[in-house]
């Protein structure tokens, strides 16, 4: 469709507009027409600027749900997740492709029917996923593809936690260490108890006095591990640089919890706060 900008002009005359990206695969058309008194088109030139070449690879900045999580019923009921998402760099003949990576491994499409085929690179939306099975999350994906060769340019997965909203609210039952004083470099094993729990996470983080809340009321972790069980142990290793002066070790169990280890917040759950004192680990 053809949107006016502009009429009454002179018939000689230089003027500015702002470029509007034709929301397809086209270029940016221009058309000026000359009309009569009655409106009808008696000459008119169309101008088709071109795209300069792209010399950055597209990069996916985010693909995120505008809910922290989905509720089981809902996806078994069909019901659609609105996400939004940011392609940069995006080359004029790519387009993005949503889909859901299932347990398995198979991959199907969720996207839901559009009358126009492009789809824009920062804006949000809503797809239809599967149901990926009871103790499974919804792993979203999003693909930049070249529309003229069908490669996949880059790609982003991005996780939607499913609860089951029958359960209660998860409680940490006990979360441990041992050995309780460890040497730096020794292995220790961290067990817990979880009730009603669905996710759990577990977060590592070595302390650097001061300083080393590197966001505001949070830390930028170490190491993450993820999807752990609701009872279990792990093995960890104390840090051994020579400027950590203590260790953070957080166990996380929250059925909505979305993994950004960007920066985790220091309430988020149960921890295990040790400081280096005499060449050990002592806790605090």
């Amino acid at each position: 469709e053809w949107m006016l900008i502009g009429e009454g002009f002179d018939a000689t005359k230089t003027d500015t507009l702002v470029i509007a990206h034709p929301q397809s695969f086209d270029v940016p058309r221009y058309r000026l027409s000359v009309v009569d008194r009655g409106g009808v088109r008696v000459a008119e030139q169309q101008l088709d600027l071109t795209y300069q070449p792209v010399t950055e690879a597209p990069t996916i900045a985010w693909l995120e749900p505008r809910s922290r999580s989905a509720a089981a019923n809902h996806i078994q009921a069909g019901e659609s997740i609105r996400v939004h998402w940011r392609v940069s760099d995006r080359p004029p003949q790519a387009n993005l492709v949503f889909e859901q990576v299932l347990p398995g491994g198979e991959v199907i499409n969720v996207e839901l029917p559009r009358e126009n085929e492009w789809v824009p690179a920062f804006a949000e939306g809503v797809v239809q996923p599967q149901f990926p099975g009871k103790g499974n999350d919804v792993v979203l994906r999003l693909r930049v593809v070249d529309t003229l060769t069908g490669a996949t340019l880059t790609q982003l997965d991005s996780i939607v936690p499913v609860y089951n909203p029958d359960l209660h609210y998860p409680r940490i039952e006990s979360f441990t260490i041992t050995p309780e004083r460890p040497l730096p470099g020794e292995t220790v094993t961290l067990s817990w108890s979880v009730s009603n729990g669905q996710r759990i996470f577990l977060t590592q983080k070595g302390l650097i006095f001061p300083g080393s809340m590197e966001c505001k009321n949070g830390y930028a972790i170490d190491q993450a591990y993820e999807y752990l069980p609701a009872e279990g142990s792990i093995n960890v290793t104390m840090p051994t640089d020579s400027d950590i002066g203590g260790v953070r070790l957080q166990l996380i169990a929250d059925p909505a919890f979305v993994p950004n280890w960007d920066c985790v917040s220091y309430n988020q759950g149960q921890v295990i706060y040790m400081s280096l004192q005499d060449g050990y680990f002592e806790p605090r």
